[in-house]
Parts: structure tokens; sequence; C-alpha cells
């Protein structure tokens, strides 16, 4: 699992098109929504990347972050929702992009 990791850093790192990143976090969402040992640790090793997709050029991948933090939430440490997840959800919820803005409140009602 945590090789898997890498390859999706450098997909969405390297991705010209928005919708490799969305493939990206979509997977990232995936992998936050499933019951298996050891997820949480690989959560926190892509928050980064979760959070960069929070704050892309594109809405489209703005929203899809926005949903793939919702899922996260769940799995993180409470500090971390606390000093990294809210304030970008925060941010989100002023979006000029009235998808990122709705996924953004939905995400933020869900942290604790």
């Amino acid at each position: 699992g945590t090789h898997v990791i890498p390859r999706l850093r450098e997909m969405f790192d390297s991705s010209t098109v928005y919708l490799s990143r969305n493939t990206v976090l979509n997977a990232l969402r995936n992998l936050a929504s499933a019951d298996t040992a050891g997820v949480d640790a690989l959560l926190t090793g892509v928050l980064e990347l979760v959070l960069r997709g929070c704050r892309d050029a594109v809405p489209n991948v703005r929203f899809v972050a926005a949903n793939t933090v919702h899922a996260m939430i769940p799995k993180l440490d409470a500090t971390v929702v606390t000093t990294q997840i809210k304030p970008c959800l925060q941010e989100m919820v002023a979006d000029a992009d009235l998808d990122v803005k709705h996924f953004a409140e939905v995400a933020l009602e869900a942290c604790p």
C-alpha cells in the first residue's frame, strides 16, 4: 500500500489535465472510506496533497478535494482536523464557485 502513495503524488504533481488530479483525489477518497488496517497513517501521509487540491486553480478539483477531505475527517487525528482541515475548509466556504462552497460547507459540518 505505501508504494502506491508516491505514484499518486507523482500523478498529481505531473498532471496538466485537471481530470488526472481528480482521479488521484477520488482514489484517496476511496482509500479514506476503506476500513483497512494502516489506512490512517497513509491518509496522514497524503493530507498535504489533498489540501493542495483544495487550493487548485480548477473549481472541479477543489470540490472533489473537499469531498475527499470530508471522507478523511473521521480517520484523522482531531488536532490535524483542527489545525489543518478546518482552516482550509473555512477558506473554501468563501469560494466563488457554488459547488466548491457547498461541498466545503458539508465537510466543515462533519468536523468535530
